[in-house]
């Protein structure tokens, strides 16, 4: 079978990813094979003795389970281009994507501030009213500004950001599409 190539192809070289209970995508995949849990699961004892409202967590509704990733709190800010308190007050979920792109271009073999071709990002993330109602009533947002504490939590600014960082010259496009943002921005 000949194949008919358009001049539009694109290959992804370069992976990664973090998941509960797994650091990466190849911990993930021995996971998956060896059927291991990667939820927590509480009873309603351990929830109360964490603090949740017992009438809360006695609904039908309520979920009793979590899922963490390990190594949140290891973002090094001055490896991106980042004051210590810009990191502070950037989402953790946008850290934890700029460690991903670093790791993905590892992965793929690339050295950003090297490679002389174009570079491309397409990635998305969800807004975080939480963490920005928390740095700024922390006061955290006013040490840095308001108009840049906003941009370091913004899901839109998130692949020019990153990508103006770490030097790639491709498109920077952040994608949103509710549940299938990853499957869309890979398309």
């Amino acid at each position: 079978m000949t194949q008919k190539l358009t001049g539009m192809e694109v290959a992804i070289i370069g992976i990664s990813g973090r998941f509960p209970k797994s650091d990466n995508q190849f911990e993930l995949w021995e996971n998956l094979i060896n059927e291991n849990e990667c939820i927590d699961f509480y009873s309603l004892e351990e929830l109360i003795k964490m603090g949740c409202d017992p009438d809360r967590v006695n609904s039908p509704d309520y979920v009793p389970a979590n899922a963490f990733i390990n190594n949140k709190d290891k973002f090094q800010p001055s490896f991106f281009g980042y004051s210590p308190k810009e990191a502070s007050v950037m989402a953790p979920q946008l850290r934890i994507f700029h460690e991903l792109v670093w790791e993905c271009l590892e992965d793929a073999g690339y050295n950003p501030f090297l490679y002389k071709d174009l570079i491309g990002l397409y990635g998305g993330a969800s807004h975080t009213t939480y963490w920005e109602n928390l740095t700024h009533l922390s006061g955290k947002s006013e040490e840095i500004g308001g108009f840049d504490a906003e941009h370091l939590n913004s899901k839109d600014a998130l692949c020019t950001k990153v990508a103006y960082n770490l030097n790639l010259r491709g498109p920077a496009i952040a994608i949103q599409t509710e549940c299938s943002t990853g499957l869309v921005a890979v398309h």
